[in-house]
């Protein structure tokens, strides 16, 4: 009797194509509308799935005695056809020599490999054709975009007079896998509010801790907690860690922002004003009413 073991392994990394292209596509639609860098979108993508791909292999390994290193090994091992052979053979072995510890049904084994394997494969192609993407995207031509093996890129690249649909969104199919295995791929989803975050910047974000020491230094602090919580988890990431060592602290770039705020930047009033104003903006949808009260503070007293 044949299995199916091929196709599951197919469907499941066509079906993480699907995802990975969708949101793909999304983020480089939003940072075009919102007049920011493609290229960020691309790096930002890429490091995202590069994270989900890592995790799912730690994962696999430590909760799978190490199997998807045994997949690994099993299809270095044919001259042909190697994911089949592997999946019909070695790893089929390996599984179940394993199978009373492992605790896992053969098929659910196998898609968690095919997610490994799609994420990792369309990873690469995004590296390798970031150029590619950031041309198309640039040009409005978001419906060309796909993950395939690009051999002529002056070709590919050919610009037309109208993109051909602006609005274009590759369709999501819900009938390859079933949806309890997508929560290991939808990690690359954006939420609108990660969105939203995505547009301060850096010194926007100092600016805001800045308002949270500040607040501090007062009997009772201006930020209720909640706020307080959404401000340190939109500024993660803001690192120093010259801070630790003998220098001096006034030396030190990040520390000297925080300490004047606004005042840090040699900028114009009518400059330092428009800069708060910008940021009182980005963080209109993120429920930061207090802070936005205490902004407006600053920005009248400049």
């Amino acid at each position: 009797m044949t299995n199916n073991y091929l196709d599951t392994y197919n469907n499941t990394f066509n079906r993480v194509k699907n995802i990975v292209l969708y949101y793909f596509i999304k983020e480089l639609r939003y940072h075009y509308n919102e007049e920011l860098y493609i290229t960020d979108a691309i790096d930002n993508f890429e490091l995202k799935l590069y994270n989900t791909h890592r995790k799912n292999i730690d994962l696999l390994n430590s909760d799978y005695l190490d199997i998807y290193k045994d997949y690994q090994t099993g299809t270095c091992k044919y001259r042909k056809n190697h994911t089949e052979n592997c999946l019909n053979k070695y790893l089929l072995d390996q599984y179940n020599l394993k199978k009373k510890q492992l605790k896992i049904d053969y098929i659910d084994l196998i898609k968690k490999i095919a997610i490994i394997k799609s994420l990792e494969e369309y990873k690469s192609l995004i590296d390798t054709n970031s150029h590619i993407y950031e041309t198309l995207a640039k040009n409005k031509r978001f419906n060309e975009i796909d993950f395939i093996k690009i051999k002529d890129h002056k070709e590919y690249l050919k610009i037309q007079d109208e993109p051909k649909d602006f609005n274009f969104m590759p369709k999501l199919s819900n009938n390859l896998v079933d949806t309890k295995l997508d929560s290991q791929i939808l990690d690359i989803k954006q939420s609108d509010i990660q969105l939203e975050v995505g547009k301060i910047s850096e010194d926007e974000k100092i600016l805001l801790l800045h308002l949270l020491f500040e607040s501090s230094k007062k009997n009772k602090s201006e930020i209720p907690l909640a706020e307080f919580l959404r401000i340190i988890t939109i500024t993660q990431g803001i690192q120093e860690y010259e801070i630790f060592s003998k220098k001096q602290t006034s030396k030190i770039t990040l520390y000297n922002k925080l300490s004047k705020g606004i005042d840090y930047y040699n900028l114009s009033r009518q400059k330092k004003i428009a800069k708060i104003e910008l940021l009182q903006k980005k963080i209109t949808s993120l429920n930061l009413k207090k802070t936005k009260e205490l902004l407006t503070i600053i920005k009248n007293n400049i």
